[in-house]
């Protein structure tokens, strides 16, 4: 029998230089499905969490049928929440429970208690609610950046009350 006088003694430079190119591939593909999984699971975070929001407020609307009636609830803007009544010990009215109620809400948006370490629920969201006639409008509107490159994004719950 005769040996082959050619010694295979390992990788040549050029088949090294191709298995890192195919591992920087795969490993820059799944850096990429991990940022898009991030970013999709953020979204649906703020949207989770816009629904809360929207809930929230049209239960203290249900539980305060007579500040419905009387328009209390029908132009709201988390930005500009009103004073505080400070009725909640002493007893509120209808009116003055909306206007508690409304800025306890506002609370999920912007720093109406002046807290050291506040932390809005959705970053940079503000919420409205419209009412035309009986049925009551609220809209969670907030920035995110989505896959098509979308950066604002808003959650409207209709409601007749």
């Amino acid at each position: 029998m005769r040996r082959s006088l050619q010694h295979s003694g390992g990788f040549s430079l050029i088949e090294l230089m191709v298995s890192v190119l195919i591992m920087a591939i795969g490993v820059l593909g799944v850096l990429t499905l991990q940022g898009t999984s991030l970013r999709g699971s953020n979204g649906a975070y703020f949207k989770t969490q816009a629904t809360f929001i929207a809930g929230d407020i049209i239960s203290r609307m249900i539980a305060n049928p007579a500040a419905v009636q009387s328009g209390a609830y029908a132009s709201v803007d988390s930005a500009s929440p009103p004073a505080d009544p400070a009725c909640i010990t002493t007893g509120c009215t209808s009116v003055q429970l909306a206007d508690q109620d409304i800025r306890e809400w506002s609370q999920y948006f912007t720093n109406v208690l002046g807290t050291a370490n506040y932390r809005a629920t959705i970053p940079g969201a503000s919420g409205t609610v419209v009412a035309t006639g009986d049925v009551h409008e609220v809209t969670i509107n907030w920035s995110e950046v989505t896959e098509n490159g979308a950066t604002n994004q808003s959650l409207t719950v209709q409601t007749s009350l």
